[in-house]
Parts: structure tokens; C-alpha cells; sequence
């Protein structure tokens, strides 16, 4: 895992360099675009949840379709615990 904002951004730089202008219009046309606040509200999500709920918890996010969180949920992560039963 990358703990460094510095780290962060200069990976994303990277990427976008390497994967190139093709690439990148394509991501805009599926509306694949991520950018930084992307980045810091998934990191913060995590972080709650596993301050609240321990990483068994997060990793629940991984067995179904079902229980990805919604834009609500990803602002607070609380809600989503609540929904996922914990």
C-alpha cells in the first residue's frame, strides 16, 4: 500500500503518462476518469471502516456486487456498515 500523498500523486502522474492519449480518451468516453478527490474519499472509506469495523469487515466489500457502497456510503462509512449488517 501507498501511505504517501507524494507517492500517490506521482504513481497517478505515471499511469497517465505510460498509458497515453488513446487510452485516456477511451477512459473519458466509458467515464473511467479518476482523479485525486477519487483517490482521497476511497483512502478515507477504507480507513473509517477499518477503524470501525476491523479489515474482515473491508474485505466483505469484495464478495458481492451487493456490497459495494453507494456515494452516501462512501462519504460515511458508517452507513454502510449499517447496511452490511456489522
Amino acid at each position: 500500500m501507498m501511505t504517501s500523498h507524494a507517492r500517490i500523486d506521482e504513481a497517478l502522474k505515471r499511469h497517465r503518462l505510460e498509458r497515453g492519449e488513446a487510452a485516456a480518451f477511451v477512459d473519458q468516453l466509458l467515464g473511467l476518469q479518476l482523479d485525486r478527490g477519487h483517490y482521497d474519499t476511497g483512502i478515507a472509506f477504507t480507513r473509517g471502516v477499518v477503524e470501525r469495523g476491523g479489515l474482515e469487515q473491508l474485505n466483505r466489500l469484495w464478495t458481492s456486487r451487493e456490497m459495494m457502497p453507494t456515494r452516501s456510503e462512501l462519504e460515511a462509512p458508517g452507513l454502510w456498515l449499517a447496511r452490511i449488517d456489522l
